[in-house]
């Protein structure tokens, strides 16, 4: 407490006699020295005498706790209130510095004094403050400096600190002063970038801090070194110390010459990245720490030829120059690589030579489309050397060399490819040093750019021979894809007879396990020297197809030598891939044709130019075409059994024909696309196509091109109507006409197979059209029936008019839209019986027969007006006969005695009713007689009575009605006399053969009695 009281009690003081002048920091400071000296003395005196034994355990820590508080207020009172709040000053400044020097000198002494490092933690960064503040004034010697001139004086506390610090190791010993020099050396590195960025501004300034801290971080480097530091760490140091010296270069050289231009520092660096390399060097055979990587070597290396990059960077505005110090760094580069004995040095070092050479030539007014050949040629002298260093001990020396050389031609190639005599020159001498180094190296993957740069200057012969025009490049460019497979094939030969080391190609690629594809094709690519021939005869053969796109005749001849290339690349490869170029190729040939033909150039008459003219008809006349081409597939599917391509889905990948059938595919829907534009070609495309689809559904047996096939049949008849420009009126019997086709074959198909017990494989397939005909064909007439009864609407109005009201008025287009209807329905019913009969639906049956009468009746009624009955009469009677005849079979007998009924009175009513009401009416006579005879017959034949009776009064009254009208005309007594002497004559015949009719009496009895 008693502390605490004089701490207050001074403050208290302090205040109440302060006059602003800032001593009270000074005074503090010294309060805080009494207080902790107090404590210290009577620590000392503790083992002398009595008193101090027992006040010190008393007095220790408040004395202390009240000393270091003050210690702390004395820092704000010189720092906040002296240069802050009293706003500063020459004598408020003076008694801060003195306050805080005290305090500073309170933290050392307490250092020695309780064997502590920790107080010169604290003193150590407040020795900050009053250095800065003696600098601001001068040291009481010199006028206060400007602000850069600061970092000077903080770059001397670090030395002083460093150096202290060391002081301390020495006098405290090893292990007791690396602990209290601790402390110093950390401010002392923390300090020292400060002082560096604080000074960066001034160069006078910054040559000074930048020379200390070089000197100071070589030192700590050489500190590091001599404690025994090992590994990367010996050289943490020696980076900053490193970085530093071509930084402090440049700043003494902006100092000394402010004037300079850039080019100027750049050339310094140059300079210094030389003395580095030495020092390095020098380093590097006296590092201590060798074993260990030579750390100490690294970052004078590191900072060479940082030197030598940013050097290169300030010159690089001068041409001149920026070409010398190119050709420096690639010396210091190879030098590297010399004494480091590393050879990645090697790249650099042939990579900035070519670099040189160009702006060399820049700056010599070299024709830029000849600078290539200088870097191709330089490119050769790499190879050169590369080739004398590996046939010495360097030889690991020489792929870099080779890499770079292979780099720069590539670089020269781009340069001279403005110019036709430039890019000639370059392209062959390129290639001509691609195929050697191929040779030489025994590496067929540099066949590779030899063979594709060769096409360059081949295109540029092409091009400058007067006698080739542009119609013939595509041509011309066929000899070199001859050659090519010629070379590729000869080089195959020598590989498999083992002439050349190299892969045999004739076993398969492994397609049917992907994780070998890319190391397979890797092996291929680098083993095979007969690729790149193959691939550049591939390429150019489509590219002399593209040259002759203009040219008709060229391009048939393009690509047929194509389809040739390709096919023989099928045979030697046995891939499908060559297979689909290659009917691809043929596909393109006939179509190029075909287009030849449509301009007049193959001779065709002038009626089927003028058709081809149109896109329509060449689509037709591509046909043959895709009919060969569904040909081929097929063949080569039944050569090698692959089965259908429509099994599943992986079937349409699998098998040699299954390029044919893509390509088929696509000539099908771009075909019928095209030809849909022009009714004419759309009917013959779409009737071919339907039939070719029905041959593959029948080849395949698959359900689903049926349906195709008849849905193309449909688009062929609607596309004729087109054609032929039909009226309205057609579409319906036309519709009918096809459904009726479609269900005779399909029903028909059904018949067969339901009437064959078993059919051959070889006519199973056939069955496969069955349901999807019978189905379109029932769809088909569903349609027609639609439209009939849109377009026969009126037709009921007519027929009620005509039998009902008398009135039969029809006009041309009326007696148009009747005969429809009836040639609609008359087909109809025509394919509905044909289905009846198939499947034993009498119903349907009756209904179609039924659609026939109907069909009659309506022409009858509305086109004939009723003019003759018998023309109804005879066809309904008939058709009832039948259906009375069918019912009977079926066993409904009741049902079958009134539909004959219905039929003998309509026969027989209509033919005596016309014999009497006619003038002329023994004709009808002859009917109802002929009628009635054959009624008998039916009668007879179906063993019925009731035929027998209606055809026997058929006949009777048919006679009879004749006889009565002229019987009332003539004399009675030569009728009565003719009746009477036919009677007599008959009674006599009668008496004379009774026995004899008796006997014909019996057994007509007996027959009738078995007939119902």
């Amino acid at each position: 407490m008693a502390a605490w009281l004089g701490v207050v009690a001074a403050g208290l003081i302090a205040v109440a006699y302060s006059q602003g002048r800032g001593s009270s920091a000074f005074k503090a400071a010294v309060l805080a020295v009494v207080y902790v000296g107090a404590e210290r003395v009577l620590h000392r005196l503790r083992d002398r005498h009595p008193i101090p034994r027992r006040a010190w355990p008393l007095y220790r820590r408040p004395l202390l706790v009240s000393g270091w508080i003050v210690s702390g207020g004395t820092i704000l009172l010189a720092l906040v209130r002296n240069l802050w709040l009293l706003g500063g000053g020459p004598g408020r400044e003076n008694w801060a510095i003195a306050g805080l020097l005290t305090i500073v000198a309170l933290y050392a002494a307490s250092a020695y004094l309780f064997r502590r490092p920790l107080f010169l933690w604290l003193a150590a960064p407040l020795l900050f403050a009053p250095w800065t503040l003696l600098t601001h004034r001068g040291w009481y010697v010199w006028d206060p400096p400007l602000a850069p001139r600061y970092a000077l004086a903080w770059a001397v506390l670090a030395w002083v600190l460093i150096l202290a610090g060391l002081a301390l190791e020495c006098l405290a010993g090893q292990r007791a002063g690396r602990r209290y020099g601790l402390p110093l050396r950390v401010t002392a590195h923390i300090l020292l970038p400060f002082a560096l960025a604080w000074g960066s501004a001034d160069p006078a300034t910054s040559s000074a801090t930048l020379g200390l801290g070089v000197v100071f971080y070589v030192l700590a480097a050489l500190l590091d070194c001599r404690r025994g530091r090992t590994g990367h760490g010996a050289a943490r140091f020696a980076y900053p110390a490193a970085f530093l010296v071509p930084v402090w270069a440049v700043y003494l050289l902006a100092w000394r010459g402010p004037w300079l231009p850039h080019a100027h520092f750049g050339l310094l660096l140059l300079s210094l990245a030389s003395v580095l390399f030495a020092i390095a060097r020098r380093l590097h055979r006296v590092d201590p720490t060798k074993d260990l990587g030579r750390p100490l070597s690294l970052p004078v290396y590191l900072a060479t030829y940082g030197c030598a990059v940013a050097g290169t960077m300030l010159v690089s505005y001068e041409r001149s120059l920026l070409t010398l110090a190119l050709l420096f760094d690639a010396g210091l580069a190879l030098t590297s690589a010399w004494r480091l004995r590393e050879r990645l040095w090697v790249y650099p070092a042939a990579a900035l030579p070519p670099v040189a050479l160009v702006l060399a030539l820049a700056e010599a007014g070299i024709d830029p489309h000849r600078r290539g050949w200088w870097l191709i040629g330089l490119g050769v002298v790499y190879l050169a050397q590369s080739w004398g260093l590996r046939r010495t001990a360097a030889r690991s020396y020489a792929a870099p060399l080779m890499a770079a050389a292979y780099a720069i031609v590539a670089l020269g190639l781009p340069v001279s490819s403005y110019d036709q005599i430039a890019a000639l020159g370059a392209y062959s001498a390129a290639s001509a040093i691609y195929a050697i180094s191929a040779v030489w190296l025994q590496e067929p993957l540099l066949l590779t750019p030899a063979v594709g740069l060769i096409a360059v200057p081949y295109a540029i012969l092409l091009d400058r021979i007067p006698w080739i025009t542009p119609a013939g490049y595509g041509i011309a460019l066929l000899s070199g894809v001859a050659l090519a497979l010629a070379i590729a094939h000869g080089l195959d030969r020598m590989a498999a007879t083992g002439t050349i080391d190299g892969l045999d190609m004739t076993h398969a690629f492994p397609w049917d396990d992907p994780a070998r594809w890319l190391p397979e094709a890797a092996r291929r690519l680098t083993g095979w020297w007969a690729l790149s021939f193959y691939l550049f005869a591939y390429i150019v053969a489509a590219v002399a197809v593209a040259l002759s796109l203009d040219y008709p005749i060229p391009l048939i001849l393009t690509l047929a030598s194509a389809t040739g290339v390709y096919g023989l690349a099928t045979a030697r490869f046995r891939l499908r891939g060559w297979l689909l170029a290659a009917a691809a190729s043929a596909q393109l040939t006939a179509l190029a044709i075909i287009h030849a033909a449509a301009e007049g150039l193959l001779g065709l008459p002038p009626a089927w130019i003028a058709r081809l003219g149109y896109t329509a008809w060449q689509a037709a006349a591509f046909l043959p075409v895709s009919l060969v081409t569904a040909a081929a597939g097929l063949a080569v599917e039944r050569r090698r059994g692959e089965g259908s391509p429509l099994a599943d889905l992986g079937a349409l990948w699998r098998g040699c024909s299954r390029p044919f059938y893509w390509l088929l595919a696509l000539d099908l829907t771009v075909v019928q696309i095209i030809a849909l534009t022009h009714s004419g070609p759309a009917t013959l495309v779409s009737t071919t196509h339907a039939l070719l689809l029905a041959a593959l559904a029948v080849a395949w047996s698959h359900g689903l091109l049926p349906y195709l096939a008849a849905g193309l049949g449909l688009l062929a008849v609607i596309a004729n109507q087109f054609r032929v420009e039909a009226s309205a009126t057609s579409w319906p019997w036309v519709l009918a006409l096809l459904a009726l086709g479609y269900g005779l074959l399909g029903y028909g198909l059904e018949y067969v197979r339901a009437a064959l017990d078993a059919i051959t494989d070889r006519f199973k397939g056939i069955i496969v059209l069955e349901k999807p005909l019978e189905r379109a064909s029932c769809f088909i007439s569903a349609v027609a029936i639609l439209n009939m009864a849109t377009q026969g609407a009126r037709i009921w109005r007519w027929l009620f008019r005509s039998l009902f009201l008398g009135q039969s008025l029809m006009t041309t287009q009326n007696v148009r839209v009747v005969q429809m209807a009836v040639a609609t329905l008359s087909i109809l019913g025509l394919l509905y019986l044909a289905i009846g009969l198939v499947r034993r639906w009498y119903w349907l049956g009756y209904g179609a027969v039924g659609l026939l009468l109907a069909a009659w009746s309506l022409e009858w009624f509305l086109v004939w007006d009723l003019r003759e009955i018998q023309w109804y009469a005879i066809p309904a009677g008939v058709y009832l006969l039948v259906i009375g005849y069918l019912e009977w079979g079926q066993d409904r007998r009741g049902l079958a005695r009134w539909i004959d009924r219905a039929a003998l009175l309509l026969l027989l009513g209509s033919a005596f009713y016309q014999s009497l009401a006619e003038p002329r009416g023994w004709p009808y006579a002859l009917l109802m007689g002929a009628e009635s005879f054959l009624i008998i017959w039916w009668g007879s034949a179906r063993r019925q009575l009731r035929f027998l009776y209606a055809g026997v009064i058929g006949i009777v009254s048919g006679v009879g009605g004749q006889l009565i009208e002229p019987l009332l005309s003539v004399n009675a007594w030569l009728v009565f006399g003719g009746v009477g002497l036919f009677v007599l004559l008959l009674s006599i015949f009668i008496e004379r053969s009774l026995e004899a009719v008796r006997r014909l009496s019996e057994d007509v009895r007996q027959r009738l009695e078995d007939w119902e």
